[in-house]
């Protein structure tokens, strides 16, 4: 794998908030991480700063998927899902 970028999925299942979770990638030699945001808790925004702020890049934006399909429904239930 010469010359590839090492990227990690971020996790909660660590333990350790997200930003703290991007620091340790860092300092262990990770170039870059995934972001998973289908539990829509996640601030992909605060872990996109952090990974600038850190030199390191974003190798995928997993959007949400959960009851996708609701998307396509009429009232409450579509604009809840494309919120």
């Amino acid at each position: 794998m010469y010359k590839q970028k090492l990227c990690f999925a971020l996790s909660d299942q660590f333990g350790l908030p997200l930003n703290e979770l991007i620091l340790l990638l860092k300092k262990t030699g990770f170039d870059g991480f995934a972001i998973d945001i289908s539990n829509r808790k996640t601030d992909a925004a605060s872990l996109v700063e952090t990974g600038k702020k850190e030199n390191m890049i974003i190798q995928s934006l997993h959007a949400p998927f959960n009851k996708s399909d609701d998307m396509w429904m009429d009232g409450e239930i579509g604009d809840i899902a494309l919120a």
